[in-house]
């Protein structure tokens, strides 16, 4: 997360890979067969012999908390949503989106690094197809809004 806010954005994704649960799905457990494992799942054909325990532990929430708020940057604050992405300079990340919901309502959060800059920061924000200033929405009470943010 401190990588991330400090837009050290290649090391927190080389950090991000690491840890991330989701890149280890074909991790095997290695520890000798005959101890105990609780967190090994037999009757799971996909998962035998895989370390589940990331999943079972909050691990997992905890990564999509740090994805959904540092990484695609949207995060609650007392006076509205915030969104501040981090993102890498690859062609995956050259669009990726989110939909959350915030006190209510729902925000279909659409991020755009055209330019592919690690780390940009918002240039312009479009709430349901008017700009906004800043990288600050307001909340509102109900209903579904677009967000739609360009970074450079």
């Amino acid at each position: 997360v401190a990588m991330m806010q400090n837009r050290r954005v290649v090391d927190a994704f080389k950090v991000w890979e690491g840890i991330n649960p989701l890149n280890h799905e074909q991790t095997v457990a290695l520890i000798p067969p005959f101890l105990p494992e609780y967190w090994i799942s037999e009757d799971n054909q996909n998962l035998a012999g895989k370390g589940e325990y990331p999943l079972l532990t909050g691990t997992g929430v905890w990564t999509r908390i740090v994805f959904e708020r540092f990484v695609l940057g949207v995060r609650g604050e007392l006076d509205g949503l915030r969104v501040d992405p981090c993102l890498p300079a690859t062609s995956q990340w050259k669009q990726c989106g989110i939909d959350i919901d915030f006190r209510g309502a729902r925000y279909q959060i659409r991020l755009s690094n055209p330019k592919l800059i690690a780390g940009g920061r918002v240039r312009s924000l479009t709430v349901d197809g008017k700009k906004s200033e800043g990288n600050l929405i307001a909340p509102f009470k109900s209903g579904t809004h677009q967000i739609e943010a360009l970074l450079e």
